[in-house]
């Protein structure tokens, strides 16, 4: 997740450091980091579509660009993303399957301003509507989206906001 990295650019690895620090101080000996797993063409496309995932995939082998004046995707973006929503699933999953009592995923790039097919706001892929299409499509009626975030989640809104 670490190599989604442009200079100068407000969201860098280091926030991610600090958050998992946080956690591993207030978890203690309680804490499980499993491996992530990258989350898959199908699981992205659930929520975001064939056309914008092909697009981050020419973008992130042409090397980068920017979506907006805030988002960027350079070499290694792509990957960073599709592992941050992987973990975010893996972590919503392991609660809704009763293998783990709470989970919090330190993960990055963020996700809750990307809508369907729009990366913006530091966000590529929404994480969190990843992980919602995973676990009803593992049978779970109902899920509720708390986003504490200052700024809002408009991707996940723009996703679910319909959604009763």
């Amino acid at each position: 997740m670490d190599a989604h990295q442009a200079p100068d650019h407000p969201e860098r690895p280091e926030r991610r450091g600090a958050a998992a620090t946080g956690v591993r101080a207030a978890a203690g000996d309680r804490l499980v980091e499993p491996a992530c797993e990258v989350a898959t063409d199908d699981q992205i496309t659930a929520v975001h579509g064939d056309d914008y995932l092909a697009m981050l995939v020419d973008a992130d082998d042409r090397g980068g660009v920017w979506l907006d004046p805030d988002t960027y995707l350079v070499a290694g973006s792509l990957r960073a993303a599709r592992l941050a929503a992987g973990a975010t699933l893996q972590a919503a999953c392991a609660v809704s399957a009763g293998e783990a009592e709470v989970a919090f995923a330190v993960v990055r790039p963020p996700g809750h301003h990307a809508s369907r097919a729009r990366g913006r706001g530091f966000c590529l892929l929404n994480n969190v509507a990843i992980a919602v299409a995973g676990l009803r499509a593992s049978g779970a009626a109902r899920v509720a989206i708390v986003d504490w975030d200052v700024h809002h989640g408009d991707g996940t809104q723009a996703i679910f906001g319909a959604d009763p």
